[in-house]
């Protein structure tokens, strides 16, 4: 097997080169999540500073590039409800009240999602979500 005279320098490189590799990936992975963390914080502050505004629209467009980034998380998806149910948005409001409950059931998202079902004088649902009984909405 023909070998070069640089091969032995050739292959200390690749083994520096591929432990620098596998050691910055573990921090590029980190520092994606962190920022990943700042971009929803970042998001979920200015949906919240355009609802107590008004501008309700805008904090739909936030709460939603937050729910990108993260969706698995209940508050989020119980925040933009909110923004849905004050725009009279009800459907899209139980979609997200609803998704809220799949990843966390608490109390507190049944019963947004009752009083939806309350505006639309759908009460026996809105006495399953009161009980906790998540029904298909």
């Amino acid at each position: 097997m023909y070998q070069n005279e640089n091969f032995p320098k050739m292959k200390k490189l690749t083994i520096l080169l591929t432990g620098a590799l596998c050691a910055t990936i573990p921090g590029a992975v980190a520092f994606h999540y962190r920022s990943n963390a700042l971009n929803i914080l970042n998001y979920q502050n200015q949906a919240a500073l355009h609802s107590s505004q008004g501008n309700y629209e805008a904090a739909v467009i936030d709460y939603t590039k937050a729910i990108n980034i993260n969706p698995k998380d209940a508050n989020l998806y119980s925040n933009r409800g909110d923004v849905y149910k004050r725009l009279g948005y009800y459907q899209l409001a139980i979609h997200d009240y609803t998704q809220a409950i799949k990843i966390s059931p608490t109390t507190k998202y049944f019963e947004q999602r009752a009083k939806i079902w309350d505006e639309l004088k759908e009460f026996d649902k809105a006495n399953a979500d009161r009980k906790g009984i998540n029904i298909d909405s």
